[in-house]
């Protein structure tokens, strides 16, 4: 990697990292969301939905996945051809405590892109959360077929063949 490349990288990191701290207060985190919907409302670019995106990400990251869900979903409205917000809304839904909800996103996700192993993850989690381990098994499975560096997918994989069987 470049010296340019490192100094982006590490330039990114520190723009992330102040987005974190100004989302971590609920009043910052909802002035911003609501300049983000009046943005997106008035007819947002591909740029506008790609920094929203982020914001809603972080958003999630930082432990609001009601808000955060609400942009995904503004953002599924935006552009519905993009599976990427219906993968991340579900992971909304998971976070929000709502596997069911989050199926049907993720769901959503792999049928419009079936090599989309944050989908597969995903589900493969909100089936965890609704005791499916068998199908929690396939998608994890399918997430080290698509993504074979997925220590998390390889472990979990791990873990459920050690687990009783019923």
């Amino acid at each position: 990697m470049s010296e340019h490349d490192t100094r982006s990288l590490e330039a990114i990191e520190a723009e992330l990292q102040q987005l974190r701290t100004m989302l971590k207060d609920p009043k910052v985190a909802g002035q911003l969301s609501a300049a983000i919907i009046t943005k997106l409302a008035k007819g947002g670019t591909a740029r506008d939905r790609l920094q929203a995106a982020k914001v809603a990400s972080t958003m999630l990251e930082v432990g609001d996945p009601l808000r955060a869900g609400s942009l995904f979903q503004l953002l599924i409205e935006q552009d519905p051809a993009e599976p990427y917000y219906r993968s991340a809304r579900g992971h909304a839904h998971l976070r929000a405590g709502e596997p069911q909800a989050a199926l049907m996103r993720f769901d959503e996700a792999i049928g419009m892109d079936v090599n989309l192993a944050e989908a597969y993850m995903g589900r493969a989690e909100a089936h965890m959360a609704l005791d499916h381990v068998a199908e929690a098994f396939a998608d994890y499975e399918k997430v080290v077929a698509l993504d074979p560096q997925s220590t998390f997918a390889q472990l979990a994989l791990v873990m459920l063949s050690q687990r009783p069987r019923a």
